[in-house]
């Protein structure tokens, strides 16, 4: 059976059973020659075997029946090989030996008190022949608390506490280099953000493979501790917006070594809680890592006005968290003036969003409500003129007016007298600036928004840009909606995040100011609308906290949670590391890590002092940073230049000369067209006038002409402004450019001596 027509038999067996495998094929053949009698077993072999030549010959290639005793072998047993380091297998999920891998991910989501409380166990195995540390990068939004760790194993669970090293080294990382007795599982878990985003780090130890039974035999390998468990807990502000609680949860990462993700949802305050549009409270849904998925949750069946006031202990301190929310309901109808956004900077990404905004806004409105468009940029012209409900608007008009060009700037004085007249007859009017978030600022545009106000208008934005909105235009409106991320996905027909970012618009208003008193301060929240929540959070060292609306609610003890996300949260904005939490025996938390070398002693040693430990990755100090060199400075000159111009963060790319021809080329002419007109032909006019302006995003940001000049000279000059065409550069420039007109005096008269006279009279005589 060994010496086959197949060739590829033989090929495929390993030496030693090959090499038993003949002994036994031998052994009948041998008894033969002997005189014994045929085994009952041998009766069917064919001639071809007997009357091979190398069959038990002297020349036989694998010395089979030589009596050699390679049948005997065995594997070499473990303490006889020397130790190898390990071979890292680096994915974008888990890093650790290769036989590591995550055998499941659950994660369990609780909706309470404004914040989703995430719970994720982990559970990882081995193959591996050694014990061996993993490094597990969980990807979380952002911000992201870290509440709680906990690792288990065979021999028991161990609780993170908070870790206050702020060294390179934590007293983790001197407990996985340790050898002990070979205690309980360690692990360390600490928020991080690298150029994939926000995600806790999470470094446990040991992961080690399960003792099985002997092969034969009922006896067992020497048992490992086996798989090991990680749970960890942050909570997220999850706030309520249009009635809805909406999360985006970022993918994990591509990686076959990491686990799908089964989810639930359970909430006391909201329903329908659904992943991806499907329900997540009756059954688990489950999610590659490598696929984001989006959890959702409606309030309903909720009180006018519910009002929290929670508070737990922090360190000396106590951590306050007020909350107001307002059951959604559909608002009275009114007025609505949508002036769109035709500026260049809204070329792009911007203006491709514009569409699917514009139909979800007019969608969203309630119903009766009456709508005017107008476009705008450094002009305006009207799009629909006449009050039209908003289910008969073209919107096909509308998107096709914002091709229009209409000037580089995006001043609401162009558009507000296109709108005035109708404004102070309005119902309720709501004027709505829709694009990417900027505003020309100036006197003039102060002005118009001023009128507006005293008109009774509401003003509001709607930024479709991945840039944040302005200053000036947050500052000029009443409500700044940030749409940029839920206006892209409805672009690609995912409206749901779009609608509810943009109910605020049109929810009434149920209470008009919410106050809170913490202490012996007091402040005003704004105002509450229906389907919206008011919070504020912060440390009270002494004094009590209360919440206002309409009724009054004093801080009860709150949930643990919420004084970790209120500590972690004011530990970020004072530029402070957030929580970090190391799974440890208390006594290791007040050892110092060390750089150095040598044979190392903790009370937190994962494993014993015979068992070989692979960490996921090498401890090093690193060097210390080098002294910047000698007599070099920002400023000073580099060889063979006559000056260095220091590099800043958002220095433009345009450079100065291109920009002067541009000033040069189009306000120059225009300024010379403006003065003469206002000279109106008195010869010893002159006047000066100072352009004072910033550029970004190929239009005008701001703009003021200073000097003493006239309104209507004024006006003249900053249409100069308007005219620009800029090119795309990076950064923002600011522009001082100074302007100024002579006095065309009349010539000089010349008195002519006696003589000079007689000689010009001798030259016209005939």
């Amino acid at each position: 059976m060994l010496f086959a027509r197949d060739d590829t038999v033989s090929t495929n067996l390993r030496a030693p059973c090959l090499i038993l495998a003949l002994s036994l094929a031998a052994a009948p053949a041998a008894a033969q020659r002997e005189g014994a009698a045929p085994s009952p077993d041998s009766a069917g072999l064919p001639d071809w075997v007997e009357a091979d030549p190398f069959a038990g010959g002297e020349h036989d290639p694998l010395g089979a029946g030589r009596g050699d005793g390679l049948e005997a072998t065995v594997p070499t047993d473990a303490t006889e090989e020397a130790r190898a380091s390990a071979p890292i297998q680096r994915g974008e999920v888990l890093t650790a030996v290769a036989g590591v891998r995550e055998a499941s991910h659950d994660v369990d989501v609780r909706l309470a008190h404004g914040l989703a409380i995430v719970d994720v166990t982990m559970r990882f195995t081995s193959s591996a022949r050694h014990a061996a540390e993993l490094d597990y990068r969980l990807a979380v939004p952002d911000p992201a608390s870290l509440a709680e760790l906990e690792v288990c194993n065979a021999r028991g669970c161990r609780r993170g506490l908070i870790d206050p090293s702020a060294g390179e080294l934590s007293p983790y990382d001197e407990a996985v280099r340790s050898h002990g007795e070979g205690g309980l599982p360690i692990a360390h878990a600490a928020s991080v953000e690298d150029a994939r985003g926000h995600a806790i780090r999470i470094r446990a130890a040991p992961v080690q493979r399960e003792g099985r039974l002997r092969r034969g035999s009922q006896a067992r390998t020497p048992p490992g501790d086996g798989p090991l468990t990680v749970k960890v807990r942050y909570a997220i502000a999850a706030p309520i917006r249009g009635g809805r609680v909406r999360l985006a949860m970022p993918e994990r990462g591509h990686d076959t070594r990491a686990a799908p993700a089964r989810i639930r949802i359970r909430s006391d305050e909201l329903s329908t809680a659904r992943v991806d549009e499907l329900d997540a409270v009756e059954s688990a849904v489950e999610r590659p890592p490598g696929q984001p998925w989006e959890i959702s949750a409606r309030l309903i069946g909720a009180p006018d006005v519910l009002l929290e006031a929670h508070r737990t202990r922090c360190d000396d301190a106590h951590c306050v968290r007020l909350r107001a929310v307002a059951a959604p309901r559909e608002g009275p109808a009114r007025d609505v003036f949508l002036l769109l956004d035709a500026s260049p900077s809204t070329h792009g990404p911007a203006r491709g969003r514009m569409g699917p905004t514009i139909a979800t806004l007019l969608g969203a409105l309630p119903a009766g409500a009456r709508v005017r468009a107008v476009v705008f940029a450094a002009r305006a012209e009207t799009v629909v003129d006449a009050p039209v409900p908003a289910s008969e608007i073209s919107l096909g008009l509308l998107t096709r007016s914002l091709e229009r060009e209409l000037g580089s700037a995006t001043r609401f004085e162009a558009a507000w007298p296109l709108i005035e007249r109708s404004v102070t007859r309005a119902q309720r009017p709501l004027v709505i600036v829709l694009g990417d978030g900027g505003l020309t600022t100036g006197a003039d545009s102060r002005r118009a928004l001023a009128r507006a106000r005293a008109a009774g208008a509401e003003l509001a934005s709607i930024n479709v840009a991945d840039r944040a909105t302005s200053e000036g235009l947050r500052s000029a409106v009443d409500l700044a909606v940030e749409a940029g991320p839920q206006a892209d996905r409805a672009a690609r027909g995912r409206l749901g995040a779009l609608e509810e970012v943009l109910a605020p618009l049109t929810a009434p208003v149920v209470v008009p100011h919410v106050r809170e008193r913490v202490g012996s301060i007091r402040a005003d929240l704004g105002a509450l609308r229906a389907g919206e929540e008011r919070t504020w959070e912060g440390i009270l060292s002494r004094g009590a906290a209360s919440i206002t609306a309409n009724r009054t609610a004093r801080a009860a003890i709150a949930p643990d949670e919420l004084g970790i996300v209120v500590r972690d949260r004011a530990a970020r904005a004072a530029g402070r590391p957030g929580v970090r939490l190391a799974a440890i025996t208390p006594e290791s938390l007040a050892d110092e890590a060390s750089c150095g070398g040598g044979p190392r002693r903790s009370a937190s040693a994962p494993v014993g002092r015979d068992v070989h430990l692979v960490l996921s990755e090498p401890r090093r100090c690193a060097p210390p940073p080098r002294a910047p060199a000698a007599n070099v400075s920002e400023g000073a000159p580099a060889d063979g230049r006559i000056a260095r111009i220091a590099r800043h963060e958002g220095q433009s790319s345009l450079p100065a000369r291109s920009l002067l021809d541009m000033l040069r080329q189009r306000i120059v002419p225009v300024a010379r067209r403006c003065f003469r007109e206002d000279r109106r032909g008195r010869p010893n006019y002159q006047t000066r006038a100072i352009f004072e302006f910033r550029l970004a995003d190929r239009e005008v940001v701001d703009a003021e002409v200073t000097g003493r000049l006239t309104p209507e000279l004024r006006a003249c000059l900053l249409s100069a402004i308007d005219a620009l065409e800029i090119p795309r550069f990076d950064g923002t420039i600011a522009v001082r450019y100074p302007i100024y007109t002579a006095p065309e005096l009349p010539p000089p008269t010349l008195t002519l001596d006696t003589d000079v006279a007689d000689a010009v009279d001798a030259l016209t005589e005939p």
